[in-house]
């Protein structure tokens, strides 16, 4: 294939895997229907995802779309962390290459007649999500000297940004279940945007269509129409599915807002935590809860008391045997 020709394809699937990624509700589907996306459009051998285990020592193969028994893929380990092979130092967050030798790859992982792999790197603001692995046929992808890998690193770079989208909502969504919280989201901010028309003020038809949010109105598009022209049903139905965009737009905003500020507060817990640990008397323990907690809340008078008899005195030291 030619390089020209890749970038090309590679644009188009970037716009498809990002629409993936802000429509779809499950990891899953999102990453096989992604895999199965590009199998086609490169034509490649196989296409397979692998995501970091909880403890971040292997990669597992989650998703194969291509030539090969997936029950039998699917039954090999793990791929270590490391630079133990290329795909190994792919997981450890190293930089997208060719897999020139997938013998370092464990048996079952490999689809039959593959000889060389690119392995490219799911990484978010510096977080190894896992790797995608493609497999070219006859060369294919991989055919000029060297390789081209940058059109399937920007492919890869958008997947993990369409994952961590999905995970983010899904935490979200998990976090609104445990607390009851009432369907209609709470919007931060309010704003209007008015565009006039060309020429003199329009004399027609006024419409209103909904801006909807989880099923509750949150906003309208309105338009009116002008002296000498009344819109036809499909430019109306254009507008519709505008406002409909432009709910799906606000709710990913919301949802990204929400998850980042979930992650500042565990950034912030964590932080608190760890000053401590690091302290080594009661006194500097409540001093060091007081400190934080005015720091995170801003102008406030936080006093930190403990109850005399609650403090537990270390163990008397045991008697020698012999005494």
């Amino acid at each position: 294939m030619h390089q020209p020709q890749a970038y090309v394809r590679a644009s188009r699937a970037a716009v498809d895997i990002s629409h993936l990624g802000a429509r779809v509700e499950d990891e899953g589907i999102l990453l096989e229907a992604v895999a199965d996306l590009l199998h086609g459009a490169f034509e490649l051998l196989a296409a397979q995802v692998f995501l970091l285990d909880p403890s971040g020592r292997f990669g597992e193969l989650r998703y194969h779309v291509g030539v090969g028994d997936r029950k039998v893929l699917f039954k090999a380990p793990g791929v270590p962390v490391g630079s133990g092979s290329d795909l190994g130092a792919v997981l450890a967050g190293g930089e997208a290459r060719v897999v020139g030798d997938v013998r370092g790859l464990p048996r079952g992982v490999v689809p039959p007649g593959a000889d060389k792999g690119m392995a490219l790197p799911l990484i978010v603001e510096g977080e190894v999500l896992g790797a995608l692995v493609l497999y070219a046929a006859e060369a294919g992808i991989f055919s000029a000297a060297p390789p081209d890998v940058t059109p399937f690193a920007m492919l890869a770079d958008i997947l993990a940004l369409a994952l961590e989208a999905v995970r983010a909502r899904g935490k979200v969504r998990l976090e609104k279940s445990r607390s009851q919280s009432p369907a209609r989201p709470h919007l931060d901010k309010s704003a209007t945007v008015a565009l006039p028309g060309d020429g003199e003020s329009p004399a027609g038809d006024s419409h209103t269509v909904p801006i909807k949010l989880d099923g509750s109105v949150v906003g309208t598009l309105s338009f009116k129409e002008g002296q000498d022209r009344s819109l036809e049903p499909d430019e109306v139905e254009l507008i519709e599915n505008v406002a409909d965009q432009v709910g799906q737009a606000i709710e990913h905003l919301h949802l990204l807002e929400e998850a980042q500020r979930a992650a500042l507060r565990e950034q912030l817990i964590s932080d608190i935590t760890a000053q401590l640990q690091r302290a080594t008397s009661v006194d500097a323990v409540l001093r060091t809860a007081a400190q934080a907690v005015q720091s995170a809340l801003g102008d406030v008078q936080v006093t930190a008391r403990l109850v005399p008899d609650v403090v537990v005195s270390p163990p008397p030291a045991e008697e020698d045997e012999a005494k």
